[in-house]
């Protein structure tokens, strides 16, 4: 996507920010279940995926500030 210029550098980092933040995939999923339990396991999904966002967005707004020429794709 970055090379037809569909997204910046900017908007790539943040996307990697929150997808390193996120649980990683189902299979680490059903091993926090079978490990902790169903409801810790999804107390732990209902926690990580809005701090996930939470995180994004507050380094979009501080990016954003810091350099905001490259806050969109050219």
């Amino acid at each position: 996507l970055s090379e037809k210029g569909l997204l910046s550098p900017f908007q790539i980092m943040i996307s990697l920010v929150v997808i390193t933040l996120f649980v990683p995939c189902v299979a680490s999923f059903f091993m926090i279940i079978k490990e902790r339990g169903a409801k810790t396991a999804l107390l732990i999904l209902a926690f990580v995926t809005p701090y996930a966002f939470l995180v994004g967005y507050l380094l979009r707004i501080t990016l954003t500030f810091l350099f905001p020429a490259l806050t969109y794709a050219r």
